[in-house]
């Protein structure tokens, strides 16, 4: 008993101590439970871990989560993926790696904070880079992921690749993501990529397809196109918008 009550007066004394004079293993000895507040499930825990982290400052916090992202006993994901998210609230690059690889847990909260983190990456090509790469990976939830970040982030970079990878893109919610980033780009094959999509097996996204080019005013005069017409009717009709379209690009 005695035992206990000293070493809960060491942790309180560590506690109290000035963080910018602790080394990062004593500020960790002080903080034992911030580890399991960070990878709990409950929003909650996990934001009282993450306000620890902020109050001692960007240089410190920074330095206590590298400290513990590049400890190789640690080896817990969803710890991982927090420290990684509170280093891309400081602009910290050296967090994209660790987002990055925080886009193939099985688990989806975690992948979501992952695509958080990258979102806040706007611009930066390192990243819209790698997450051009993941959009080629074979596994399909990985796909998806970095199509949502790239559809929000990506611009007319992403926009163009996927205009070009749509008609061999198997998964629907891929191709789903695809289409929203070409609608919001400024892509000069914008038009062209959103006739391809009239084509596509699943009805819901031709009707998305085509509202997104009736209503953008770049169609000729009297245009029409039903997405729930037969597979002949559809193909004349995209024939005919594609040959415009070949046209209005030259």
């Amino acid at each position: 008993m005695r035992h206990a009550v000293v070493v809960l007066a060491l942790l309180a004394a560590a506690c109290a101590a000035d963080p910018e004079e602790m080394t990062p293993a004593e500020w960790l000895r002080a903080n034992t439970r911030l580890l399991e507040k960070l990878r709990s499930y409950e929003a909650n825990e996990r934001m009282e871990a993450i306000n620890a982290f902020k109050r001692v400052g960007r240089e410190r916090g920074t330095l206590y989560a590298l400290t513990l992202l590049h400890d190789r006993t640690l080896d817990d994901y969803r710890i991982e993926v927090v420290l990684a998210r509170i280093l891309a609230d400081w602009q910290d690059r050296r967090a994209v790696p660790f987002l990055l690889e925080g886009l193939r847990y099985p688990d989806r909260g975690a992948v979501e904070i992952a695509k958080q983190g990258l979102e806040v990456f706007r611009d930066d090509p390192i990243v819209i880079d790698r997450l051009m790469d993941a959009v080629k990976s074979e596994v399909v939830a990985q796909r998806r992921s970095a199509a949502e970040v790239l559809s929000k982030i990506g611009g007319d970079r992403a926009a163009g690749l996927f205009g070009e990878r749509y008609k061999s893109e198997p998964d629907p919610e891929v191709r789903a993501h695809f289409l929203m980033a070409i609608r919001d780009s400024r892509h000069p094959g914008r038009t062209r990529f959103l006739i391809d999509a009239l084509t596509d097996p699943d009805v819901s996204l031709r009707h998305y397809a085509w509202n997104v080019l009736r209503k953008s005013g770049e169609l000729p005069a009297g245009a029409e196109f039903d997405p729930d017409g037969s597979s002949g009717e559809r193909a004349r009709t995209v024939a005919v918008l594609r040959l415009w379209a070949e046209g209005a690009e030259r």
